[in-house]
């Protein structure tokens, strides 16, 4: 998986503000200026003021009645805008003064922690959990946060979510047949031990069993540093009371393992 959040594809543009009285550039999320996305002057004013550095115009906005939780075009916010213009000042003056970090848009995996949580810049997620980020959010497809961040590889967004208290064995839960995976599982999937020892370490020990069978089945090259980390997260699973073979191809639903031990 990587990131896509359709009309606010993480990429911004800068174009020459078409409101004279703004006295700043006007700023674009993808093709979408931020007069484009919010319809109230005050709030597009002050969301191209928090992208330019500008914090006092961004207060006299403030003051003049702009909502810094104003919801625009396709769902997007102003800290949403921000943040994908990557400007770590405004964002925080946005969170300072009230923007909500864990608003989540209803149609879109539109929610501050989830792109920071995925994302390649660690200082913008270390923000929005500091100005009250659940760090146990989940996206709209249920996906923790843990589970974003394992899939695009962020090893600092992992160890930053678990430090302010991300569950290290939430899993899917519900209606949803993976129900029982964990960010281990998502890890292991994707050939990355490295991620399950270092989850490992932190305390997981939900349904380990199930993972060792995610672990067995996942083949990495030989004699990489992969296999290297695979080789210690079997010992772990081991040590724990996992058992292996765990995973008959025939048979998904039979543990060999533990049907060699009933006998």
């Amino acid at each position: 998986m990587r990131l896509h959040i359709g009309a606010w594809f993480p990429r911004c543009a800068v174009v020459l503000c078409a409101v004279a009285s703004a006295g700043c550039l006007e700023t674009s999320v993808g093709n979408m200026t931020a007069h484009e996305a919010f319809s109230d002057e005050r709030v597009a004013k002050m969301v191209n003021a928090a992208v330019n550095g500008d914090l006092d115009e961004v207060d006299q906005q403030i003051k003049a009645g702009a909502d810094v939780n104003a919801i625009g075009k396709d769902g997007i916010s102003p800290l949403l805008f921000v943040l994908i213009n990557r400007q770590i000042k405004g964002m925080e003056h946005l969170l300072k003064a009230g923007a909500n970090p864990n608003y989540k848009a209803a149609l879109r995996n539109g929610s501050a922690m989830y792109l920071a949580a995925g994302g390649n810049w660690p200082e913008a997620l270390e923000l929005l959990l500091k100005y009250g980020g659940d760090p146990n959010l989940r996206g709209n497809l249920n996906e923790p946060l843990l589970f974003i961040a394992v899939n695009q590889f962020r090893k600092e967004n992992i160890d930053l979510l678990l430090r302010h208290g991300a569950d290290v064995n939430v899993h899917m839960g519900g209606k949803y047949s993976n129900a029982d995976d964990t960010a281990a599982s998502v890890a292991a999937g994707l050939g990355r031990f490295d991620f399950v020892h270092y989850l490992l370490e932190r305390g997981l020990n939900y349904k380990l069993q199930n993972l060792a069978a995610d672990v067995e089945i996942s083949k990495v090259p030989p004699n990489s540093e992969q296999q290297r980390w695979k080789d210690k997260v079997i010992e772990m699973l081991k040590a724990r009371g996992a058992c292996f073979p765990a995973f008959d191809p025939k048979n998904p639903q039979v543990v060999p393992c533990l049907e060699k031990n009933k006998e």
